[in-house]
């Protein structure tokens, strides 16, 4: 028979069981606390990288590649430009459209442009093989642009003209190959065409002479010459000029010759005086 005695024994030992706050173990040994292991292992794997991670972070320290330029012609030293030595022209011989320029520019150069007749150009002379027209409409477009390759041609600038001067223009087959451009003046100076000196004293003049030009293939054919002549029995109307009235300006050392054959004794005028 159990008495209270035994009874209070044995809950006391079950309340300790219970509710003791000692341990029941050593540290080293208890279930509930991680070992020195199980710990090390834990940090490695909030340590360690993935291998996406990895990949993510090399990825995004390469650096950004460029684009490099792409060479669509090889450079062997060979020249790409030329100048044509009849014309002149200096043009891009792999290039289409500069190819296609110097062939219209050649052809030009050396038979003439096309040449249009219209109200703003006369007649002043004409045979089977030519025809010479004046004109003093200088802005008409087939003048202006026939004036642009005259003044390309003899590497001169823009003339200063007044509103008397005229062009006479000689066309052979519908092409203008040769012209004068001439315009009103009042005084000039003699030059020495051997050493290209003026002389001190002034002379009268009437028609000063500010261009001549021939195409390539009609030049020595004596057309200059026929131009001055027409120009000089023309330009003023109802007088004919002496030739010692015509001068001339800016002349090429060509130039300097046909105007000394012509006139014998070459005068020369500034534009705009």
């Amino acid at each position: 028979m159990k008495t209270y005695r035994t009874k209070r024994k044995y809950l006391s030992d079950s309340e300790d069981d219970v509710f003791s706050s000692s341990p029941a173990q050593s540290p080293e040994t208890s279930p509930l606390q991680p070992s020195n292991e199980a710990r090390l292992n834990t940090k490695r794997q909030e340590t360690a990288v993935s291998p996406c991670q990895k990949r993510a972070k090399i990825v995004a320290k390469k650096p950004t590649k460029t684009k490099t330029p792409v060479q669509m012609t090889l450079s062997l030293g060979q020249t790409t430009s030329t100048t044509c030595q009849t014309c002149g022209m200096t043009y891009q011989v792999a290039y289409g459209p500069d190819i296609s320029a110097h062939k219209s520019f050649h052809s030009t150069a050396l038979n003439g442009p096309k040449w249009k007749p219209s109200v703003s150009a006369v007649v002043v002379d004409k045979s089977k093989t030519y025809t010479v027209y004046k004109s003093r409409l200088l802005s008409h477009p087939c003048v202006s642009q026939f004036l642009k390759l005259v003044n390309s041609e003899l590497n001169a600038p823009e003339p200063h003209l007044s509103s008397q001067a005229a062009v006479y223009v000689y066309v052979v087959d519908q092409r203008a190959v040769g012209c004068v451009l001439v315009d009103r003046i009042t005084k000039c100076r003699h030059v020495d065409v051997e050493t290209g000196t003026l002389g001190p004293k002034e002379y009268p003049a009437v028609m000063g002479v500010s261009r001549m030009y021939v195409s390539q293939l009609f030049r020595r054919t004596g057309i200059v010459t026929k131009l001055l002549d027409l120009a000089k029995n023309d330009f003023i109307y109802g007088m004919q000029l002496d030739k010692n009235q015509v001068a001339f300006t800016q002349p090429s050392e060509r130039g300097l010759k046909v105007a000394e054959n012509w006139a014998g004794e070459v005068r020369v005028y500034r534009e705009g005086e």
